[in-house]
């Protein structure tokens, strides 16, 4: 489950409050019924937050030293790849981890991975080797990994 921010919950509070007020207050004056201010509110609430997200993702190192590296726009994403990422980002807490994140065993068949996100003004680089990567992180790296062997094969592939 996606970790949310006590700014954010404040801020779904007081839509509920808001959509409340009107529910009792509003109905029968002409103004739009509370079906509609019900839909509105859960639609805002559930789109607060998700600017668009760029995912700079390269992976380097491993037996043969082949780099990998994608640009994934949240964009060009599917409704529900889109939401995955959102949700595996704040599942690393990806905006509070370290900037690097390095483990003691270094060995050239490793791979290294540098990721950077960046959405509503925020960004963040994270540079990790496989073996320290957090788990929750890991998940991160699995899933841009294959969105980024995706890219790679479309674009090879014409």
């Amino acid at each position: 489950m996606p970790r949310v921010s006590g700014q954010y919950k404040m801020m779904l509070a007081g839509v509920a409050l808001v959509s409340l007020w009107a529910l009792t207050h509003l109905q029968g004056s002409g103004f739009p019924s509370s079906n509609h201010i019900n839909k509105g509110a859960q639609e805002h609430a559930e789109n607060a937050g998700r600017g668009t997200m760029q995912v700079q993702f390269e992976r380097t190192g491993g037996f043969a030293g082949m780099r990998l590296s994608a640009m994934i726009n949240s964009e060009s994403l599917s409704q529900e790849e889109a939401r995955r990422l959102r949700e595996l980002v704040d599942a690393a807490g990806f905006f509070e981890l370290p900037r690097e994140i390095i483990g003691p065993e270094q060995g050239t068949d490793r791979f290294l991975y540098t990721l950077t996100v960046e959405v509503q003004g925020r960004r963040h680089t994270v540079q990790t080797s496989e073996a320290a990567a957090p788990a929750a992180l890991r998940s991160l790296i699995n899933w841009l990994t294959k969105v980024a062997r995706r890219q790679q094969r479309s674009t090879s592939n014409p």
